[in-house]
């Protein structure tokens, strides 16, 4: 699995961990207005958005980053 450095490294987007990420929504840091975000697997974004409604926790517990885009 890659680094949450080397993924920024990668990907054209901010990333954060899944835990700061969910934080950050908590707080009220990031709306749905903001942008867009994905789900990273570890080795490659995926096409998961953060926004989508039908997902539980079991969904997404394993993905350790999520890729921002702010709009």
């Amino acid at each position: 699995m890659k680094t949450l450095e080397q993924v920024k490294v990668e990907e054209f987007a901010d990333v954060f961990t899944l835990n700061e990420f969910i934080e950050m929504l908590d707080e009220g840091y990031i709306i749905d207005y903001d942008g867009i975000g994905y789900f990273h697997d570890g080795e490659n974004e995926t096409n998961i958005s953060v926004w989508d409604n039908t997902l539980t926790w079991d969904d997404v517990k394993n993905f350790p980053y999520v890729c921002w885009y702010n709009k």
